[in-house]
């Protein structure tokens, strides 16, 4: 592994060497899709039937236009323009060592997989979809941690998916094998049959799925205390602590104020999610579905999961209103979305310790002003409302204009790839009608 900034795949010689300790795997040769710019999916050429089946998986409930250029890649493999891309020797290693080791962690020796790495994040890593021989079927999961970021993140998944007791009102994925040495990987059964199940509600579906599943009649609650004692806000301050950028000491700045204004507050606290959003829930009416359980931890104040699923979508004034519209009294809301703030921003200070620019800043400075003038009552409710409606503006341009350069290079690469794809398609047609030689 690597302590230095996140791997990606186009740092073939950084991929190698992360998985230098794994033994070399099958020697298959691979397919990169997208064929330029930072690669999503590695495929096997030899078991190219899978891809059509992975590619639509992966991508299937995600933005219409990663769903375009999936069926474009499924295309292009299927009448053999897999042939036009050349290999990439050095991800080759990493992806057959990568594969070998799935495998012998499932215990699934004659399994094809398709990997898949996600964005450019601070916990990037490799996951693995396994697939039966014919391709016809998905027979699990794999996830590795690959750098110092990424091992402790599995390591923590192992420990909770093998302490869950889940109630019926929630389906969570079973251990198939793991390994938590140098290179942790935990193998897990689906939760979803396919790609259409992983869609989800409305951010508010997911939050009111929330409080019910990690409510007293679903995960339950342990104990009832301030929120000063709260494992979620003592975790959030050690890993502060532990960072050496001046944006960390802000957000610590951050934490005592809310410790200041809601330590005394009493919550009843368990088990969260951690990451509760429709990338890792799918909800259907009162089923529920999640998986990527690396940010779970116990002592949460309950609630916690409803307000982050909340600002990742909407604004703090807007978050504050839907928890009180979902059944929270107004100050449970105020200090469940300082938390969550706090939270997000702490793993933003931890992105930018890595150098890596996280979608968005929060805006927590315009929301303690909000709150400020809504709890001394020194100004009319009209001046509040206005200052908390002027936050939440500076929110969403903050946000905005913070993705906007990551959706832009987002889009230029999957138009690069829905071209490139269409010019081998092309070339293909004109060589089956003889007008290439």
């Amino acid at each position: 592994m690597t302590d230095s900034t996140p791997l990606t795949w186009n740092d073939g010689a950084a991929a190698a060497a992360a998985t230098a300790s794994l033994p070399d795997g099958p020697g298959l040769s691979w397919i990169a899709l997208p064929p330029t710019g930072d690669t999503r999916v590695l495929i096997p050429r030899e078991q190219a039937a899978a891809g059509p089946t992975a590619l639509r998986h992966l991508m299937g409930h995600t933005s219409l236009l990663r769903r375009v250029g999936a069926e474009l890649g499924s295309r292009m493999i299927q009448f053999g323009g897999d042939r036009l891309l050349a290999p990439r020797p050095q991800w080759e290693m990493a992806a057959n060592r990568l594969l070998g080791h799935a495998r012998t962690v499932a215990g699934m020796p004659d399994a094809v997989g398709v990997i898949r790495v996600n964005p450019n994040r601070p916990n990037r890593k490799p996951v693995m979809q396994l697939l039966t021989p014919d391709a016809e079927r998905t027979l699990g999961y794999v996830k590795i941690g690959w750098d110092d970021l990424t091992a402790p993140l599995i390591r923590g998944e192992i420990k909770t998916l093998r302490a869950l007791q889940p109630p019926d009102s929630i389906r969570v994925p079973e251990v198939l094998g793991a390994d938590t040495g140098k290179v942790p990987t935990l193998a897990i059964t689906p939760v979803v049959d396919d790609a259409s199940d992983r869609r989800s509600g409305t951010p508010l579906d997911l939050a009111l799925a929330a409080l019910r599943v990690f409510g007293p009649e679903g995960f339950g609650t342990d104990e009832v205390g301030p929120l000063a004692e709260s494992g979620a806000l003592h975790d959030a301050r050690r890993r502060l602590e532990a960072l050496d950028v001046p944006y960390a000491h802000d957000v610590l700045e951050r934490l005592d104020s809310v410790v200041d204004r809601f330590g005394g507050l009493e919550v009843a606290m368990g088990r969260w999610h951690g990451d509760w959003n429709r990338a890792n829930v799918a909800v259907r009416g009162d089923r529920v579905a999640a998986w990527d359980w690396e940010r779970s931890t116990t002592g949460a104040p309950h609630g916690l999961d409803a307000a982050y699923t909340l600002l990742n979508e909407h604004s703090p004034s807007e978050t504050l209103e839907l928890l009180t519209s979902a059944g929270l009294e107004a100050e449970r809301s105020r200090a469940l979305s300082g938390l969550a703030l706090v939270i997000a921003a702490t793993r933003h200070a931890e992105a930018k310790a890595r150098g890596v620019v996280s979608r968005a800043a929060k805006a927590l400075r315009e929301l303690d002003e909000a709150l400020a003038k809504e709890e001394k009552g020194a100004e009319s409710f009209q001046v509040a409302q206005s200052v908390r409606q002027q936050a939440a503006v500076s929110y969403v341009t903050d946000a905005e204009s913070s993705e906007l350069k990551f959706k832009s290079d987002e889009r230029n690469e999957w138009n690069e790839m829905q071209n490139s794809l269409v010019r081998c398609l092309f070339a293909m047609t004109l060589f089956r009608e003889g007008y290439l030689e």
